[in-house]
């Protein structure tokens, strides 16, 4: 887990993106734990993010996976708490950005492809 002392939510999500982006391009030998997951105490929210290909297959589609869920873990993030996420993450892009149902009853996940980031709408 990183620290997200003294800087803003975006600033926070922003290097999230970093390093699962640096982390697909140039895989470490060994994975850091926590290195793609941020606790976001201000929103009280837990964001885990990775890119990689779906399925996991050369063929596979380049897209980021991301994970949204409260501290508590009392229930699922609001709507507007997950929009306020996936817009620090990928701005604009993020409004055609849909909801996988898979995540269960306290979390929400999504699958955002990389095209879609680069052709928005």
């Amino acid at each position: 887990m990183h620290s997200t002392r003294g800087l803003g939510v975006d600033a926070v999500l922003h290097e999230l993106r970093q390093r699962a982006d640096e982390d697909f391009l140039n895989p470490p030998d060994e994975h850091e734990t926590g290195r793609h997951q941020v606790d976001l105490d201000d929103l009280e929210l837990r964001v885990s993010l990775t890119r990689s290909r779906y399925p996991n297959r050369p063929d596979g589609e380049d897209a980021y996976a991301v994970t949204i869920s409260r501290l508590a873990m009392d229930h699922e993030p609001e709507e507007a708490q997950a929009r306020r996420v996936l817009h620090a993450l990928f701005g604009d892009a993020a409004e055609s950005v849909e909801e996988r149902r898979a995540g269960g009853p306290v979390v929400r996940m999504y699958r955002v492809p990389l095209a879609a980031l680069e052709n928005p709408g």
